[in-house]
């Protein structure tokens, strides 16, 4: 069965972690809305394909384009207040740890 969502998530946290280590496959064609992420830190790898991340200010004014191809070691990226627009099919690790004051 296919996931209509076009993704398909690996968590690897540990139960008593209280942060997400996740390996996310998106395949070409899925939709991630504007999002950001107030009360945490996330970090992602693009590990295969090719994405751009598209960063936004907090009125949702477009700011910054980034080009992502780990063949060219473009790679990593943080999430700000972005959305993905896939060039390919994707696998990316992402890490997302609660913020310390």
């Amino acid at each position: 069965m296919v996931n209509p969502r076009l993704r398909h998530s690996f968590d690897f946290c540990n139960p008593d972690n209280s942060g997400q280590c996740m390996l996310n496959i998106l395949m070409l064609g899925t939709s991630v809305p504007i999002h950001r992420y107030p009360n945490s830190n996330e970090n992602a790898i693009l590990i295969c394909g090719k994405l751009v991340e598209i960063i936004y200010d907090n009125e949702g004014n477009e700011k910054d384009r980034i080009h992502l191809n780990p063949t060219v070691g473009s790679f990593g990226f943080t999430f700000l207040t972005i959305t993905l627009s896939f060039i390919s099919s994707i696998v990316i690790l992402g890490d997302k740890r609660p913020k310390t004051v």
